[in-house]
């Protein structure tokens, strides 16, 4: 058994309402669809259905009474699509058109229950009936009402009872549909030639062939098999996946040493809850007895019976201690052991390590916590703080220290025994030692933090030929991979990862920062990568991108003011960007990006769509990669005249050529008008080309506006301003954005009048002055106001 944790989502909702629950595995959609009922307080009177990023299947309760292609919720688990897609989404009550999105955050292990358990919830529920996020509340009058925010009118919200719902949630108990586990989630390649539709005859040349060694005999069945000619990406990219998603299942495991800091953790939470001030202290160790007050919580210090090697051997599994002893650059013996004695001979190399180097001891910590550790350690004085708490934590994961709880006359305590060579262990640590050690670890750390940020994610031999040259002095290597993974590992600083087949090849070796995929990143680099250089970075821009990625990426300073001007006036739209940002980082595309935005912020309109969409293709192809080897899709492109396998800006194959938006035009279409628009002169020809086809585009009419006005084209920019006039002029956007058109025109002209009357040249470079929305509008995914309950951007469009 296993569960999901997921976070689900009311779209377009600010402040965002969303509930955070774990759903066991094996559930259909159909009970799914009975859980966002509870959640939501929604009273399953309207119709609903599911749907799936990029597919045009609905999942529905009566596929038959469904207009396009179905499936039935009932016959269809869950599992699959939440492990592999991106998202699902599901919408209830096609009037109001309620929008949520299921979004999968980790995947419990040991989730037995067979109900789903709430985490936490924001935000109240709305009544039904009530219009929708975005509907009009009010029948008007005079045929021209006022559109209204559902959440700000109060009649439409609900109060959300967590207690009730949690109630409801445990009555909910679900069977194993063991008729419909056919494979249940991915757990091998042969589950994705399942799920992408590879033919048998297809999978049997596939048979005795290595996705690691063999992919240009792979590549070479997928492109010429008229069966599956086209699917080479899709192929590679979930192998890929499914790489790192059994490789990061592997990780998220939990050892008994990790459940001993977990437990140890959630002591300290309630220690911190409470209280010691008018308590009587226990004398746990001789003491009379006395009266406690009930609740009093304590730490006590021991002195264990256990050395540091045999409290490792208790708590710490086998990967840990593998881990532990590459980390500290222990070698040990490779020829077979059993587990157990494989086990004990770990944990004596570890503890060795430890006492023939105590600097080793210092280095996993921070410099807080280890003085509030050391000082307990002496002393037996407890810091009742956050520094104190994770100063015992690091302590548990060195096998330092193990931890009994009692709950004895009213008093919580825990004894922290003490491992019992540590007192000869601080002896080599004394106090200036100590702070030595951890200074050098702090210049470490900043010295390498400038090209972890501006790579990412880069190769263990490539990082210490910089910091050797950036710092003029020769490091052996061996120590530089201990202070990597002792040092900054250990403090969850980075992240690292190894090729499976190479781990000693310190080429395909990766360290990263937290937010990027390493193991999807290593194992792009070392199939298709391999024998591209890293591109190189000065000090400047080192520099600008440790300052914020804006500063370097112009790109992304203009998106930014996109979204500024589309978000509520005075709310911070930081973390969001930098989720955007990591998103690129991590392959994300046009498509990817441009969905975010909508569901954060809400595209409305030709200005929010045409800005939104030429803002995002900037970042997309300008945004230096980690698995391009920092270097953008455009620079591959120009190198090698085609897009990187799996990581092209867009899909160039999909589109529609009578879409009313460029994000749904042909790829081929979108990228030819990007260039035009990234072009410094005019490019007449082109503009002829793509004008005889999607000349009435509004947004193309608008973009190209703004560029004909960069060109000094104004004649022709004033032309085209008047064409957007007419087909758009009620749209109050546009107009604020004419507006702006007309200022600039007016100032040309002046500047052009007083040249002629008085001589002299005068600057034309003027900005257009910024435009600025005075209210939120109706997005595409609301109802279309004609009331034909379909979504705007799917009716009429009027």
């Amino acid at each position: 058994m296993a569960g999901y944790k997921v976070k689900i989502t009311l779209t377009d909702t600010k402040p965002s309402v969303w509930r955070s629950v774990i759903l066991p595995d094996q559930i259909t959609f159909g009970e799914l669809h009975r859980v966002i009922q509870v959640l939501f307080g929604w009273a399953d009177m309207h119709m609903h259905a599911f749907s799936i990023e990029g597919d045009d299947m609905e999942i529905v309760k009566d596929p038959e009474a469904s207009g396009g292609p179905a499936c039935c919720e009932d016959d269809l688990l869950i599992d699959d699509f939440l492990v592999i897609e991106s998202y699902i989404d599901y919408i209830y009550d096609y009037d109001d058109d309620w929008e949520h999105r299921v979004v999968l955050e980790e995947i419990e292990p040991e989730y037995e229950q067979r109900y789903v358990t709430l985490l936490e919830a924001e935000g109240d529920n709305y009544a039904e009936g009530s219009g929708g996020i975005w509907g009009l509340l009010n029948d008007p009058v005079d045929g021209e009402g006022d559109y209204v925010r559902a959440e700000d009118a109060l009649p439409s919200r609900i109060p959300f009872h967590t207690e009730a719902v949690l109630g409801r949630l445990e009555e909910m108990k679900f069977p194993v549909h063991e008729e419909l586990t056919d494979g249940g989630a991915i757990n091998s390649p042969d589950d994705i030639a399942d799920l992408l539709g590879i033919p048998e005859e297809i999978r049997d040349m596939m048979e005795n062939l290595d996705p690691g060694k063999d992919m240009e005999k792979i590549e070479e069945i997928f492109t010429t098999n008229p069966k599956v000619k086209g699917m080479f990406e899709d192929i590679c990219k979930n192998l890929m996946l499914y790489e790192s998603q059994t490789r990061r299942e592997a990780v998220d495991e939990l050892s008994k040493l990790e459940k001993a800091v977990d437990e140890w953790e959630d002591f300290c939470s309630r220690l911190e809850s409470g209280t010691e001030e008018g308590q009587l202290r226990f004398d746990f160790e001789g003491g009379p007895d006395c009266m406690v007050r009930d609740g009093s919580v304590q730490v006590v210090r021991e002195q264990g019976k256990k050395t540091i090697a045999e409290n490792l051997y208790a708590y710490a599994d086998l990967r840990t201690l593998k881990t532990y002893c590459k980390y500290l650059g222990c070698s040990y013996e490779q020829e077979e052991m059993e587990e157990k004695a494989l086990r004990r001979h770990l944990s004596e190399r570890v503890e060795q390590a430890f006492l023939e180097h105590p600097e080793y001891v210092v280095m996993p910590f921070y410099r807080a916590h280890w003085s509030c550790f050391s000082e307990f350690a002496r002393t037996g004085k407890f810091r009742k703080d956050p520094e104190g708490c994770t100063g015992i934590s690091v302590a548990i994961d060195l096998g330092l220290a193990e931890i009994r709880y009692s709950n004895d006359v009213g008093v919580e305590c825990a004894y922290i025994r003490l491992a019992k060579n540590l007192p000869e262990l601080l002896q080599g640590i004394p106090d200036h030692s100590a702070d030595t050690v951890l200074r050098a670890c702090e210049s470490f750390s900043e010295s390498l933090h400038g090209d972890l940020i501006v790579y990412g994610c880069i190769s263990f031999s490539e990082l210490y030929q910089r910091y050797c040259k950036r710092e003029k002095k020769k490091m052996e290597f061996g120590d530089f991979c201990r202070n990597i993974y002792w040092n900054l590992r250990m403090k969850e600083l980075v992240t690292t990862s190894y090729v499976e087949e190479e781990p000693e090849n310190s080429d395909l070796t990766f360290v990263a920062i937290p937010e990027i995929d390493v193991y999807y990143i290593c194992s792009y680099i070392a199939d298709l990568m391999w024998d591209w250089e890293y591109k190189q970075y000065g000090k400047k821009a080192v520099s600008d991108m440790q300052k914020g990625f804006n500063f370097y990426y112009g790109e992304w300073n203009q998106l930014v003011l996109v979204l500024n001007r589309m978000s509520p006036e005075g709310e911070n739209i930081s973390e969001d960007v930098l989720d955007l940002f990591y998103g690129v980082l991590n392959g994300a595309d046009l498509y990817e990006l441009l969905d975010e935005i909508d569901d954060r912020f809400g595209i409305c309109g030709v200005v929010d769509s045409a800005d939104a969409w030429f803002c995002v293709m900037n970042v997309v192809l300008h945004t230096d990669l980690p698995m391009l080897k920092a270097h953008s899709r455009e620079e591959y492109y120009q190198k090698m005249r085609e897009w990187p396998p799996m990581l092209a800006p867009m899909d160039m194959e999909m589109g529609d050529a009578g879409a009313e938006h460029i994000e749904e035009l042909p790829g081929e279409v979108q990228m030819k008008m990007y260039r035009i628009l990234d072009s410094r002169t005019e490019p007449k020809r082109e503009i002829e080309e793509i004008d005889r086809q999607y000349g009435g585009l509004a947004e193309w009419i608008y973009l190209l506006t703004q560029k004909y006005i960069e060109w000094g084209k104004l004649f022709r920019a004033r032309s085209l301003a008047q064409k957007l006039e007419e087909m758009c002029g009620k749209d109050e956007d546009v107009q604020g954005a004419l507006e702006a058109f007309d200022v600039f025109f007016g100032q040309m002209m002046d500047s052009l009048q007083r040249e002629v009357l008085f001589g002299g040249e005068q600057d034309l470079r003027s900005n257009v002055a910024q435009f600025v929305r005075s209210e939120k509008k109706i997005g595409r995914n609301a109802p279309c106001p004609c009331g034909s309950g379909k979504k705007y951007k799917h009716c009429c469009g009027k």
